[in-house]
């Protein structure tokens, strides 16, 4: 993840060729001698100096998987996230409506479970994470943690 002076850019270039060109683009193929730290360091420099969108462009031409980072604030209810169901709205008692993320497991005839109810703690969240195996004395410990 990369800040650009217009929004977050998330890169994954994962082989050496991806990495070259990412190199290339960012105007600096004698990066490839950095580690990791000083590499990101560098490349959040370079990022920083120019939009996510012109970023994207030219990582995308030189074939380095990129996309928009989702900001924080707005990233769970993005128009795209919502049309293919990466997210969905739970009505929770007493505390009104939330988006949550839906599972990114797969089922057998392509569906996805939905979480169908938001478990409060203290209320039927100490069974549920009792029956996950959760340890007793930890949930103890978070039961005790709320109530003070």
């Amino acid at each position: 993840m990369y800040g650009t002076s217009a929004g977050w850019l998330a890169i994954s270039a994962a082989t050496d060729a991806q990495r070259t060109a990412l190199l290339t683009v960012a105007g600096h193929p004698e990066w490839s001698a950095l580690d990791d730290a000083a590499l990101a360091a560098k490349l959040q420099e370079a990022f920083a100096a120019g939009s996510r969108e012109t970023w994207l462009r030219e990582l995308s031409a030189a074939g380095v998987p990129a996309v928009r980072a989702l900001e924080h604030a707005t990233g769970i209810a993005d128009r795209y996230l919502s049309a293919n169901q990466f997210s969905h709205v739970l009505e929770v008692p007493g505390m009104g409506r939330f988006r949550v993320v839906r599972s990114l497991s797969q089922w057998e005839g392509g569906s996805s479970p939905r979480a169908a109810r938001f478990p409060l703690l203290g209320g039927e969240a100490a069974e549920l994470l009792l029956a996950a195996g959760v340890d007793r004395a930890l949930v103890e410990d978070l039961l005790e943690k709320k109530s003070n």
